[in-house]
């Protein structure tokens, strides 16, 4: 059972017997593994468990180029192109709004209005 979760036989079962896409898959699991890892103690030395919510508009940008890298191609290139300029504009979005601060919310509701309709006034 075991040997089923190793990254070499899971890339060789999703690939079909394609080298080049196992190696790809390899990589990317190594990645995503890597990811889990390093988000996992950040969050647990922070306390601030969302720390996922930062990479979720970077980590495509690197798939899509480990994937043109292992197959390069026009369109893929097109592809990947596409895909970092989409989660640049994500990227900055979420950092104008705070969120690549230590602790991007605090919980509750801020006092204020939201969407012209919604006041909350006083202490929350």
């Amino acid at each position: 059972m075991l040997q089923f979760f190793s990254v070499r036989v899971l890339s060789d079962k999703l690939s079909g017997g394609d080298i080049q896409f196992s190696g790809l898959i390899q990589t990317w699991l190594i990645v995503f593994i890597a990811v889990v890892i390093l988000c996992f103690i950040v969050s647990e030395i922070t306390r601030n468990y969302s720390q996922v919510d930062k990479l979720w508009s970077l980590m495509p940008i690197v798939y899509s180029w480990i994937t043109f890298a292992s197959f390069p191609s026009p369109r893929l290139f097109i592809m990947a192109a596409l895909v970092t300029i989409w989660g640049l504009r994500l990227s900055y979005n979420f950092s104008r709004k705070g969120g690549y601060n230590i602790i991007p919310w605090k919980g509750g509701l801020q006092v204020g209005c939201y969407a012209k309709y919604i006041c909350i006034k006083g202490k929350v």
